[in-house]
């Protein structure tokens, strides 16, 4: 018997006495196939797939205000995305995780449909659309609104002024404010603004009255004098 047959004698011998059975398996070759009539690997989860702007989606996001305050940031000042059609909101405002929808049937005021995200407490994300002539819902309005728990805006409007303005560059314009942090614009496309501004009062996020940061998109109702 020569040395291969030798070696296969005894790894038969120590197979059939059970010491070397998971040897044994392990020398023979696998391929992976998947049985007949079986089902593919299951794709993963939406949830897990990366955002548009290459963060991650959904609650992991969320978990972190600062990451999504950032990427936030980043979202509303890219002039390409405003105004933002409907269709494609869903898909845009992935990265914040679930997005709730509220339609207000026309009345007095235009019919009115609101996508928002809010994250408690103190900082609230919305898009509104209005019905156009032709029955099709048309961007609006979009802002979100900061609330620090201090009560005390400035250390918020300067973060976000300069965030805004190393992407943005100089404000278009500046409208100062009696006893309050100035209200500052700049430009989008087709006459969509970008303002950012110190308010006073209840924030759309509720609580007691304080003061806040908005921030919002929209054409202007007016030129600042």
């Amino acid at each position: 018997m020569n040395r291969v047959g030798r070696h296969r004698f005894l790894l038969f011998i120590s197979c059939v006495f059970g010491a070397g059975l998971a040897a044994c398996k392990q020398t023979e070759p696998v391929t992976a196939r998947a049985p007949a009539g079986g089902t593919r690997p299951a794709a993963r989860s939406p949830d897990a797939s990366p955002a548009p702007d290459g963060g991650k989606a959904g609650s992991e996001v969320a978990a972190d205000p600062s990451s999504t305050l950032e990427k936030l940031v980043v979202f509303i000042t890219q002039r390409s995305r405003f105004p933002l059609a409907l269709a494609d909101a869903d898909e845009r405002l992935r990265f914040l995780g679930p997005i709730r929808r509220e339609e207000h049937p026309a009345g007095d005021l235009p019919a009115m449909l609101t996508l928002f995200w809010e994250r408690t407490p103190g900082l609230r994300f919305q898009i509104e659309y209005q019905r156009d002539e032709t029955g099709a819902w048309k961007f609006h309005t979009a802002g979100f609104d900061l609330a620090d728990p201090s009560g005390i805006a400035a250390p918020a409007y300067k973060r976000l002024y300069k965030m805004i303005r190393g992407r943005l560059g100089t404000p278009a314009w500046t409208e100062p404010q009696q006893g309050r942090l100035a209200t500052v614009g700049w430009k989008l496309r087709h006459r969509v603004e970008l303002v950012l501004s110190e308010e006073v009062g209840s924030p759309p996020t509720g609580g007691p009255s304080t003061d806040y940061i908005s921030i919002s998109i929209s054409e202007p109702e007016g030129e600042p004098d």
